[in-house]
């Protein structure tokens, strides 16, 4: 063994006593990752495992020699250590769509500078588990003057950006979240506290909850239930109201036909059934919900009352009983068709009946009979106004009729006072 002293020196003090590249375990410079692998496969005696550090010019980056066995081999033989606060501080494998490594943090903030984690390839698009990124220049996009904006990237599907311009929102600073496109956003709020939402691919159930921000600032949910219409709408049939269920404060209403009034109907919770809402007519004692042992006292007060008006003076009713026998007796309305050839008809009258009106169709001549078709009397076409003719009770009246020329159907309508 050859001993020296403590020091050794050069003669010249500006020069260097001996080269690193020849002490093992010292640093050493190549040019770039390939002469990495390949410069120093040589010189094994030189090299130190976990010691040697190579300063890789391309990189601007220092790697560490873990295992001189796999020398020629980056990943599992070599570690990078580098660094450089100066320029920035970079870990990982760079992205080849990108070109940025996975985790990337540069003084300044300029607008490549990201922070990213997890990032990976799928058909061709970058998704980044979490970004945060400049968002523009320094003073743009809401940034204040010199300050860069920030943008931060969530990609499950989804990109959040913070804040941003975009044509479909008017051009205006909003925070929005795309889908991962990164055009065709799902919410935003603009910076005039605009939101706007897109229209979701599946509508709410009565099960779902929408949130609401309480009072005391917190955010709360209300069931769709309690946000339900006390109205339960309009029903046609009073077994279709029955047949919906309704809760205290619930009202309906029921219309039956273009011909009936509707009826406001609420839901009695105590007999579990839909009453009306307001008092109705009714057409007997039963409907107004009274006893039937009820009539005889009801009957009594009204025949007082009735025998109070007519001892007044007052009508018990607006026709004498002369004119309400003959109003028993009266028919209405009746017709007759005739089908040519046949010309003669007959009706039985058991009432006495006036008839003042006589409508015709296809019919030359009209004449009647009261005596069984003895003598005809006939009747002037069209029919005066005011005219009467007067049937007796108990008659057969024969009407005879001929037809308009060319017609075989024809008919008459009689109408009475």
């Amino acid at each position: 063994m050859l001993y020296s002293g403590d020091e050794k020196r050069h003669n010249n003090p500006d020069l260097a006593y001996v080269d690193a590249d020849f002490i093992r375990g010292g640093g050493k410079v190549t040019a770039n990752l390939q002469t990495l692998l390949t410069d120093f496969t040589g010189k094994a005696d030189q090299l130190k495992e976990n010691v040697t550090l190579v300063y890789v010019n391309s990189e601007n980056a220092v790697y560490r020699l873990k295992s001189i066995t796999n020398i020629g081999t980056l990943t599992t033989g070599w570690k990078k250590e580098s660094i450089d606060l100066s320029t920035g501080a970079k870990i990982g494998a760079t992205n080849t769509l990108t070109g940025m490594p996975a985790f990337e943090f540069v003084e300044g903030g300029d607008t490549n500078s990201e922070l990213v984690f997890g990032t990976a390839t799928v058909s061709g698009q970058v998704l980044k588990i979490l970004g945060f990124r400049a968002g523009g220049d320094r003073g743009q996009n809401g940034a204040p003057q010199g300050r860069f904006p920030l943008r931060m990237e969530l990609n499950f599907g989804v990109r959040w950006c913070l804040p941003g311009v975009n044509a479909n929102v008017g051009g205006k600073n909003h925070f929005g979240v795309y889908q991962a496109n990164g055009t065709t956003e799902i919410i935003y709020v603009d910076n005039e506290g605009t939101i706007r939402m897109a229209v979701p691919a599946q509508n709410g159930t009565s099960s779902d909850y929408i949130a609401i921000i309480g009072s005391d600032g917190t955010l709360k949910k209300m069931s769709q239930t309690s946000l339900r219409s006390p109205y339960r709408g309009n029903f046609t049939t009073l077994a279709a109201l029955q047949a919906t269920p309704g809760l205290a404060g619930d009202y309906a209403s029921l219309d039956t036909g273009v011909t009936t009034d509707a009826i406001g109907y609420i839901y009695d919770t105590s007999d579990n059934k839909w009453v009306p809402s307001s008092k109705k007519s009714a057409s007997s004692f039963i409907e107004l919900e009274g006893a039937p042992s009820d009539n005889v006292a009801l009957a009594n007060a009204l025949g007082t009352k009735v025998d109070n008006a007519v001892g007044k003076g007052l009508s018990t009713n607006d026709y004498t009983n002369s004119e309400k026998a003959k109003l028993t007796s009266l028919v209405k309305a009746f017709s007759i068709t005739y089908t040519n050839p046949d010309n003669l008809a007959k009706i039985y009258f058991k009432n006495a009946t006036i008839i003042n009106n006589i409508i015709t169709e296809d019919v030359a001549t009209l004449a009647y009979s009261l005596n069984g078709g003895t003598s005809f009397m006939p009747v002037t076409l069209p029919f005066p106004t005011n005219s009467t003719i007067t049937i007796p009770a108990g008659t057969t009246v024969r009407f005879r009729i001929t037809f308009t020329l060319n017609k075989t159907v024809a008919l008459v309508y009689f109408e009475g006072a």
